[in-house]
């Protein structure tokens, strides 16, 4: 009877304790998404041909942005990146349409 009392035992806590954690996180980020939006976090990936010249009409990119929040940005580059800044990179990727993944 006594042990009722006093709650679960130890182990029990501890669950308790991830659950308690799991839940401030869920309160995070709807906090997060109730001030700002939804955080993009963009993963990117270029790749392309060191032994020719740069070809930007030829060049591809391709956006997707999944539930997560996560934008993943493929980038084929006809060319070497050679000369061609991150921020040119930028601008050309900001071309492209992102595509929303169900």
């Amino acid at each position: 009877m006594r042990r009722q009392r006093f709650g679960p035992p130890v182990r029990r806590r501890w669950r308790a304790k991830d659950d308690m954690s799991r839940n401030i996180e869920g309160r995070l980020r709807q906090l997060e998404k109730s001030q700002g939006g939804e955080q993009i976090r963009p993963f990117t990936v270029v790749k392309s041909a060191c032994w020719k010249k740069l070809n930007l009409e030829t060049s591809t990119c391709k956006r997707t942005l999944n539930r997560n929040g996560v934008l993943m940005q493929i980038v084929d580059l006809d060319g070497s990146r050679e000369g061609f800044s991150n921020e040119e990179l930028y601008k050309f990727i900001a071309q492209f349409p992102i595509e929303r993944l169900p």
